[in-house]
């Protein structure tokens, strides 16, 4: 697109987004639930600012009250909007699978975000309906000449849980300490499957607000010391391990991760297999 000085604002004061419509990619592979919307914008470099972290892609208001309903939702524009995907009403997100230049169709009441839930409420005329769509990063701008840059504004969803798998080298505990235990086993060493369990939240503060998982499955003695066995003392004991054995309960053969996704946007990671 040719930039010139026919500006849409006073000396292009204003960010001006210069894509015809915001580039999609999907960056998990097989989770569609995970969207980042690319858009150019243009402006006069001594009016630039850059955008706040977690700003919405696109706002709008309600049309009259929502109800509770699973009706079509009244809007005063959809312009910007996806043609499909999730809102937020004050702590509500609703999905959509259509939209006219006024309301939102196809809606699903009480969704969620991430790891969080909501529940269905009633909104009053003129509230904020926002796109679930959220600031994550802007590109370094670039000079276009006469005083005009351009950058690139992302946009990403909270995507959904989701299970992946790997297969790894795993350390399970023996059997009691001494060989001539009726019941003794060495300290087990298998290439098992991992259950990785990739959760997302949507937090400015996670040493705070975030949750820690379980940590790592450990045998250990009555004084809290790790062991590589289990017997009749040990936490757990022989006789609650093999239960877990017996039924492939899953255990947490790692710590859990935890690592910046895009923006605010936070991704942890929990590792389990079934007990050996």
């Amino acid at each position: 697109m040719a930039i010139t000085y026919d500006a849409p604002s006073t000396n292009w004061q204003t960010a001006s987004e210069i894509t015809a419509a915001p580039r999609v990619v999907y960056p998990i592979y097989q989770e569609q639930s995970a969207v980042v919307y690319e858009e150019d914008y243009v402006q006069n470099e001594d009016d630039f600012a850059p955008l706040a972290l977690d700003t919405s892609m696109q706002s709008t208001t309600c049309d009259g009250a929502t109800g509770t309903g699973s009706g079509a939702l009244s809007v005063a524009s959809t312009t910007g909007f996806p043609d499909a995907g999730k809102i937020q009403i004050d702590s509500e997100w609703i999905t959509y699978t259509g939209k006219t230049s006024t309301t939102f169709t196809g809606i699903a009441r009480s969704q969620g975000q991430g790891t969080e839930t909501s529940s269905a409420a009633d909104h009053t005329d003129g509230t904020t309906v926002y796109a679930a769509i959220w600031m994550v990063e802007e590109s370094v701008p670039q000079q276009l000449g006469g005083s005009l840059i351009r950058w690139t504004r992302r946009f990403a969803t909270v995507p959904d849980t989701w299970i992946d798998f790997e297969m790894r080298s795993t350390n399970f505990p023996g059997y009691y300490n001494d060989s001539t235990e009726a019941n003794y086993r060495c300290p087990l060493v298998q290439n098992v499957i991992w259950k990785v369990t990739n959760r997302y939240y949507k937090n400015n503060d996670p040493y705070a607000n975030i949750a820690v998982v379980d940590q790592k499955f450990q045998s250990k003695d009555s004084n809290g010391c790790p062991l590589d066995y289990v017997d009749g003392s040990s936490l757990p004991s022989y006789a609650a391990y093999t239960i877990l054995v017996s039924a492939s309960s899953l255990i947490d053969v790692s710590d859990c991760t935890l690592e910046r996704y895009a923006g605010n946007l936070w991704l942890q990671k929990q590792f389990e297999t079934a007990a050996k």
